[in-house]
């Protein structure tokens, strides 16, 4: 019986993560802005965001250097048809915060809100989405 259970939780786990493998968040965009992810600022530039050392993170970097940002992001579904790659922010006066990462695909990932970005949302009267859309 214990060989049975342990049998089908291997089998469980592997199923699991291929579903996974086969739709990565990984998308290339050029970021005309400066913005902000968790506490971490970024210059404009093209960037490299991809799914991270856990499924619960993503990476973040330069496609020309080799300085990362590692972040925790929630798993994201969508019911829409739409699947091209993009970019979710959230602008609040002159800054833009990383919200949504969508790899091209009906999963993506959601970057949580920080203290600051909350601050931001009641300082500020009104926000603005701004989507980019990414390269795979």
């Amino acid at each position: 019986m214990k060989t049975n259970l342990l049998r089908m939780s291997a089998v469980a786990a592997l199923a699991a993560a291929a579903v996974f493998a086969q739709n990565p968040v990984s998308v290339k965009v050029d970021v005309p802005f400066r913005f902000v992810v968790g506490s971490q600022p970024f210059a404009a530039g093209e960037y490299v965001v991809s799914q991270g050392p856990t499924d619960a993170s993503v990476m973040i970097s330069p496609a020309q250097g080799t300085r990362v940002g590692v972040h925790l992001a929630n798993p994201l579904y969508s019911h829409s048809r739409e699947a091209r790659p993009r970019l979710v922010f959230h602008r609040y006066g002159h800054t833009y915060f990383l919200s949504e990462i969508w790899g091209g695909s009906a999963n993506g990932r959601r970057i949580p809100e920080t203290n600051r970005e909350r601050e931001s949302a009641r300082t500020w009267a009104a926000s603005e989405v701004v989507i980019l859309a990414a390269n795979r």
